[in-house]
């Protein structure tokens, strides 16, 4: 959502003049209702219909009360989610966070308190988001290291290899030059040099003219 933009809400309360009081609070406050349901079902169904920012819920509701509904919401929608209640107690503030609710509402609410508990929601909502992304960050890097474990481990195996040409047998008993058996085997591409003393071995008849050509002060 733009910085600049109305924060979307549903309302979901069963009670007509309740919810109307909602609604009108709900703008009051700077935000944007569009649309009231009458139950938790109806409330998921617009949801899915009109993706809002965030959802103000009734607990007492029939078909499918508030608590419910923020279930589903949590797992299916993942958008903010304030309850209102008649009363507050411990095992309604326990089994509302366990729901996934956000932040939660004393009827009837004023205007002061009912943007408190949007905007209190909203940020408990990204903060958890947020959360989310590094632990899924944290376990694609975890991954990887450990893939690249098994590289190492795999190299550090007894490897079968010719003692006349050096190539080396892999696992499904082909025969590879070095270099792509290490290439096949780790993320490591080989490049080609000469060593001295292979130098001195094979092209002794080229060896003065490199040398004189890397120290041309030397006679």
């Amino acid at each position: 959502m733009k910085p600049d933009a109305k924060l979307r809400v549903v309302i979901a309360e069963d009670e007509y003049l309740i919810s109307q009081d909602v609604e009108n609070k709900v703008s009051l406050a700077g935000y944007e209702p569009v649309a009231l349901a009458a139950n938790g079902k109806q409330a998921l169904e617009l949801i899915r219909k009109h993706k809002p920012d965030v959802t103000i819920l009734d607990i007492q509701m029939p078909i499918m009360d508030g608590l419910e509904a923020a279930r589903t919401i949590r797992d299916e929608f993942q958008i903010p989610v304030v309850l209102m209640t008649a009363y507050e107690s411990p095992e309604f503030l326990a089994e509302a966070k366990k729901a996934g609710v956000g932040a939660y509402l004393v009827k009837p609410p004023d205007v002061y308190r009912l943007q408190r508990a949007v905007e209190l929601a909203v940020a408990r909502h990204d903060d958890l988001m947020e959360q989310r992304k590094l632990v899924q960050e944290l376990r694609a890097t975890v991954a990887k290291l450990e893939a690249a474990k098994e590289e190492i481990a795999e190299l550090r195996e007894i490897i079968p290899i010719c003692s006349y040409c050096k190539d080396i047998r892999d696992d499904q008993g082909y025969w590879l030059r070095v270099e792509g058996y290490i290439e096949a085997h780790s993320n490591s591409t080989l490049s080609h040099g000469i060593c001295p003393e292979c130098m001195e071995k094979h092209f002794s008849k080229y060896s003065d003219r490199i040398k004189a050509r890397l120290d041309p002060q030397k006679p």
